[in-house]
């Protein structure tokens, strides 16, 4: 027996990371919220969509003025138990300064040539 299909072109579009609202959890597994914030040094969990799976791609978060990667990432990939989600585990900078009661992360992915692709700000809340 013989199929056919019809044949149509579709745009794909680059990955680009986004990190969920409320997507951060503080190294005690809370959500991080301003009532609920993460101190310095504490390893945070970020959950994500839009790394390439497997992740074979540098990847970077930046948290306040810091970035990190390749081995200062505890663990990027896949969430196993939860298709399409991913995580990053990263550690609060001991040192980091801020002023109030947040910082801004992002995560980058490298993007087309040699420009970053990386999600929007989200609030990092650190006491």
């Amino acid at each position: 027996m013989l199929f056919r299909s019809n044949n149509f072109a579709i745009q794909l579009v680059p990955n680009a990371p986004a990190v969920f609202n409320p997507g951060i959890l503080n190294q005690d597994n809370t959500v991080n919220l301003a009532a609920a914030p993460a101190s310095r040094g504490d390893v945070i969990q970020i959950f994500l969509t839009g790394l390439t799976t497997p992740v074979n791609v540098p990847v970077s978060v930046t948290i306040g003025t810091q970035s990190f990667s390749g081995n200062q990432l505890f663990y990027a990939g896949p969430v196993v138990s939860i298709p399409g989600l991913e995580q990053i585990n990263v550690q609060v900078p001991p040192s980091l300064s801020f002023t109030g009661n947040s910082v801004n992360l992002s995560v980058c992915i490298p993007g087309s040539g040699s420009q970053q692709t990386c999600s929007a700000s989200v609030p990092l809340y650190l006491h």
